[in-house]
């Protein structure tokens, strides 16, 4: 979402000439790469609002956000109807869609003739488990031991409930590292699918000497550090204090 607001949107065509005049050379480029291509995101909606045009045509406004921010998507013509029952507020999307020429723009002449459009939203939920194709329990091995195998074992494979084990679709991997070595060793836990939800990765990180990774890549850099919340919790100590 921070990306896709580094397209400017300018309502009239006084606005969007000044902000042709204003753009660096660096701003344009960075808005270029977004030109005719494919793109997936998805978020949280925080809003939504309807109107009708002059010509007496509905249309949305739905705006969605993730960690790095939110951003407004329209919904005009035939993505009206298509699309806006995703549109209530709390619902998690995935959303693909082109940054393609304006409906009625006949010749692409500079960056604002072309638009963000919706060309399909699915419930975040539906495609989770397709998009999560490993999960990795990095363990470190001075920390390791019998009882935190079992402990594992129970969290990760004997409380799956039913409905999970039919869902789980994600490899399962085992990555043991030795700080004072430098030394890592990835093992793969055959024939074993997992379901991977929130609770089983918010356990994985809150056990001492463990992390895991989605799709290689470690949770702790996958989902931003709220600094806001911090802030929060600092103000209300300094409340309680005085």
């Amino acid at each position: 979402m921070a990306d896709l607001e580094k397209i400017p949107n300018p309502r009239t065509k006084e606005e969007q000439a000044a902000m042709l005049r204003d753009l660096k050379p660096e701003q344009q480029q960075e808005i270029m790469q977004f030109q005719n291509r494919e793109i997936v995101c998805g978020g949280l909606v925080t809003a939504f609002r309807t109107g009708t045009s002059k010509a007496g045509n509905q249309y949305g406004i739905v705006t969605v956000e993730d960690y790095s921010g939110k951003h407004e998507f329209p919904l005009f013509g035939e993505a009206f109807p298509a699309f806006s029952g995703y549109c209530h507020e709390g619902m998690y999307l995935y959303i693909s869609a082109k940054y393609q020429p304006k409906r009625f723009v006949r010749q692409v002449n500079n960056i604002f003739d072309r638009e963000f459009t919706i060309l399909k939203i699915q419930l975040l939920s539906d495609v989770a488990d397709r998009l999560l194709e490993k999960l990795t329990v990095v363990m470190d091995m001075q920390a390791s031991s019998k009882a935190m195998v079992g402990l594992l074992k129970k969290e990760i494979l004997d409380e799956m409930s039913d409905d999970e084990r039919q869902r789980a679709n994600t490899d399962l991997y085992f990555e043991l590292f030795d700080k004072s070595l430098d030394v890592s060793v990835p093992m793969r836990a055959r024939n074993i699918k997992v379901h991977v939800n929130s609770e089983l990765v918010d356990f994985l990180q809150n056990q001492e000497g463990l992390q895991c990774k989605i799709n290689d890549r470690l949770v702790s850099t996958l989902v931003p550090e709220d600094n806001d919340a911090e802030s929060e919790e600092a103000m209300e100590e300094e409340l309680v204090e005085d």
